[in-house]
């Protein structure tokens, strides 16, 4: 237990923060010094899982985050949460998040960072005998055994709630209520919910919110005081209580505004457990994605027994979010994933632990194929051990992937076609960003103990090209905003430019969580063409290797490609490639190169020539247009990659013409 009035700079900070509480930098001021005594403090206790936050945001602030989203900034909710320790954050636009002290490694993102937890957190709110509530219901109960559910959804979240009742019903919850459809009204809501003796084990609560109310589908509301009033018989302690809602899980002070009865409150006095958003949550118009994509992660991890025990709470959500960011394709985290983290917070106790029906040992999102483990429910994918490639106990390990598809087609509420996408056969994962084409994809755990990926070299791949085809452009959305007309994407390169990417990040017990995020699907616009159409790429195989270096190695640097060409002569094709790495060693440059009338990528390994720095090697009997480009590996198995502005470079092969004359003899 930290007293915070123990430490004379904390004491400090807030005196400052009191004479300017609408100041989002003077609250920011003193979570900055707690942060830094967490970090003093953190050594001690090397086996630290959890982190509770005792007491509202007045007590202890959330972090304010600039909110950099265009659809729905949180200024466009200062009134409707006005106080003033919040109008000031809110209206200056920034959002709220308790992530910052759970984040003890800094990720960077955009010139800052991004705070990914590390440990397991939740807070307590408001008053003194509401906390002790909480701490009484765990104490007596520190494990919840979920025997039904309640799950409702209407709108953009129907799909959302679908896939949570399926994971629910997987995990062999089997007893559950649904309101999934777009007329259930607030007395079928009040029917269902406020049930007696005992409130459902778990709450799905997939609908509008506002931090003391939410929408059902007709014009009653419902009201965070009836939890109180019209659930005075219900016993709430032991629930889980979760939500995608915007604002669910804002917390506003007592006294402060007419509205201060908020949901985070009034659950957790009655001693339920509750997550939700501090603000807006965010999803797709066709697609489980952003919030949604969460707390399906989120359910998914309940049933996971990591460690031989139930799963706590706490421990799912953070998961949960690890693998968000974790799973991002290449450079598509954005600042609308940024906030879908860290706006998602934990009400109550995060070692409140949570026994499924049906558990299983297999991470949800599969074993490490670097450790030479088949994935369970993975695509066709062969992978062996790992082999030493250096004198440094650099490894790689083979990735072979092949995969089938399954069409959608999207329609408006009218009935006219929207748009089409493919998603891996037996998945539903996709990539999914606001503004772009909609792409399968899949994410594979490739770490091996006591070592770092450093990067991922593709060595091959087949394919096949739709042209015309017109595909469903992502749309953002939120209760605030629904956008009925498809975005044009006009960018000319391939989307995404890569189909294959390394994410990684550490954590605080010294591992790596490493995974291959592969979008097997690109597509490139036709230029101006309204609406958007183009060529939709699907790769039915791909091959990689992957680099491993022990954690001693620090060189995270790749080579610099500085010039590649194709030099031909007849039908042969010269590979040039000039490049450097800091370290002096560039262990393997590979290009790939394909005729165009192939659909089918080949590797070229090119040979060294030390005087001029570059790497060369020709293929023979090629004819009329290639496509190409280069990779490069260096001794910490680094991987760098050179397009032409995002897409293969292009060559054409003269043909030899020959005139025969005839011979004419006299």
């Amino acid at each position: 237990l930290v007293d915070l009035a123990a430490y004379p700079e904390i004491d400090a900070a807030y005196a400052l923060w009191d004479i300017q509480s609408g100041n989002p930098l003077a609250a920011n001021h003193v979570a900055g010094h707690i942060k830094s005594l967490l970090y003093r403090l953190a050594p001690a206790y090397p086996n630290l899982k959890y982190l509770v936050l005792v007491g509202g945001d007045p007590l202890i602030p959330h972090r304010r985050i600039r909110d950099e989203a265009l659809v729905a900034n949180e200024r466009t909710y200062t009134d409707v949460a006005y106080t003033p320790i919040l109008a000031g954050s809110l209206g200056l636009r920034y959002f709220l998040s308790d992530d910052y002290y759970a984040g003890l490694l800094p990720l960077p993102f955009k010139g800052r960072e991004v705070y990914l937890p590390q440990v397991a957190i939740g807070r307590l709110v408001e008053e003194p005998e509401e906390m002790v509530a909480v701490i009484n219901t765990f104490l007596a109960q520190p494990t919840v055994r979920p025997s039904n559910a309640f799950v409702t959804g209407y709108d953009f979240l129907k799909d959302q709630a679908r896939a949570i009742s399926a994971t629910l019903a997987a995990q062999e919850l089997i007893t559950q209520t649904r309101l999934i459809d777009d007329s259930w009204t607030a007395r079928d809501f009040r029917l269902s919910f406020f049930i007696t003796p005992t409130a459902h084990s778990l709450n799905s609560l997939n609908s509008h919110f506002q931090h003391h109310r939410f929408f059902p589908n007709d014009a009653n509301d419902v009201y965070a005081t009836e939890v109180d009033t019209v659930g005075a018989s219900t016993t709430f302690s032991g629930t889980l209580i979760f939500t995608v809602g915007c604002h669910s899980a804002l917390n506003v002070p007592d006294g402060q505004s007419p509205t201060d009865a908020d949901w985070a409150q009034a659950f957790t006095r009655r001693g339920a457990t509750f997550i939700g958003n501090t603000g807006y949550g965010y999803g797709d118009s066709d697609l489980v994605a952003y919030s949604e994509r969460l707390m399906v992660n989120f359910v998914k991890q309940l049933g996971y027994w990591p460690d031989g025990q139930a799963p706590t709470v706490g421990q799912a959500l953070l998961r949960a979010k690890q693998h968000y960011y974790n799973t991002a394709a290449a450079a598509a985290f954005s600042n609308y994933d940024e906030k879908v983290l860290e706006e998602m917070i934990l009400y109550g106790l995060p070692m409140l632990r949570v026994s499924m029906p049906v558990t299983t040992t297999t991470p949800p999102d599969g074993p490490s194929l670097a450790e030479g483990v088949q994935a369970v429910g993975a695509p066709s994918q062969g992978a062996r051990l790992a082999e030493p490639v250096s004198a440094q106990a650099v490894t790689t390990s083979s990735l072979s992937l092949s995969f089938d598809y399954t069409s959608n087609e999207v329609r408006m509420k009218d009935g006219s076609v929207l748009g089409n996408y493919y998603l891996i056969t037996g998945e539903d994962d996709a990539q999914v960003a606001g503004g772009r084409p909609i792409q399968p994809r899949t994410s594979l755990d490739i770490h091996r103990a006591d070592t770092i990926a450093h990067g991922v070299l593709l060595l091959g791949g087949t394919f096949s090209d739709t042209p015309d085809f017109d595909p469903v452009i992502s749309r953002v959305i939120t209760d605030e905003l629904y956008v009925e007309t498809e975005p044009l994407y006009l960018a000319l390169p391939w989307y995404p430019v890569v189909p294959g990417t390394l994410n990684r990040f550490l954590g605080i017990d010294g591992q790596s969580r490493e995974r291959l995020v592969v979008t097997p699907g690109q597509f490139r616009a036709t230029p101006g063409v309204s609406p958007t159409v183009g060529t939709q790429r699907l790769y039915s195989s791909l091959h990689y290797e992957i680099y491993h270096a022990p954690f001693t190695d620090t060189d995270f640097v790749a080579p610099s490609l500085w010039q590649v060409q194709a030099v031909v002569t007849g039908t042969t094709v010269t590979f040039d490639v000039r490049v450097t790495d800091d370290s002096g060693n560039v262990a393997r440059v590979v290009v790939l190169y394909r005729e165009t009338t192939d659909n089918a990528w080949q590797p070229v390994e090119l040979k060294p020539d030390a005087a001029t720095q570059t790497w060369r090697e020709s293929e023979s009997g090629l004819r009329g247009e290639i496509e190409f480009f280069a990779q490069a590996v260096d001794a910490s198995g680094n991987v760098a990659l050179a397009l032409d502005h995002g897409n293969p470079f292009s060559q054409v092969l003269k043909t030899e013409t020959r005139l025969y004359l005839p011979l004419v003899r006299k």
